[in-house]
């Protein structure tokens, strides 16, 4: 979401957008993450930058959205490591170490899935924090209905996963898990989890 105003001075500019701005705070809370010009991956970027902590992901149905988000920021190189895209189970297992028993017992679209894909993430890629996504982005179901999506994040104070349920439409449900990502990243950098 971003406020705007015409006004004839940034002056008073500001002072209509200062009353709008309290109330989207008021009723977002957390939800808002930066003022300005600010991205949330540069602000996840500058979270993992401050800590002194390294990045990746690992990406099932989005593809690499993530990473292609993460590195199109200038200066990502000083803090993003790499990103594994494992498309299928036979490739979590091979490149994130995830056990084929978790795979067959919880699926592929499960938050267990996910969350053990960004621990061999951060084992393989040698990150503090990985990001990991999978999911059933359609047209056919794989596992799950067609818009659940499921993002891991683990970072040295601890990992968590939480399914999201984007529309049934497969760019839009890829697209909108990859600003989902990111958001979830910003607030376990942060310490609010969810």
């Amino acid at each position: 979401m971003r406020l705007t105003a015409r006004a004839d001075t940034w002056e008073e500019a500001g002072s209509l957008l200062d009353p709008l701005e309290a109330e989207v705070r008021r009723r977002l809370g957390r939800a808002v993450f930066a003022v300005g010009e600010e991205t949330v991956e540069q602000l996840v970027l500058r979270l993992c930058r401050e800590q002194g902590w390294k990045l990746g992901t690992a990406e099932s149905a989005t593809g690499g959205m993530v990473a292609e988000r993460i590195t199109s920021v200038p200066g990502a190189s000083a803090v993003f490591v790499g990103s594994v895209v494992a498309y299928t189970p036979a490739l979590k297992t091979a490149l994130l170490g995830v056990p084929t028993e978790l795979i067959e017992e919880e699926g592929v679209v499960s938050e267990e899935v996910a969350l053990a894909m960004a621990e061999g993430g951060a084992a393989r890629l040698g990150a503090e924090v990985v990001v990991a996504v999978t999911g059933s982005a359609g047209p056919e179901p794989d596992g799950a209905p067609v818009g659940t999506m499921v993002v891991a994040v683990r970072t040295p104070e601890g990992s968590a996963a939480r399914t999201f349920r984007m529309p049934p439409d497969r760019e839009r449900a890829r697209a909108l898990t990859s600003t989902a990502a990111l958001q979830v990243v910003r607030l376990a950098l942060t310490g609010e989890w969810w």
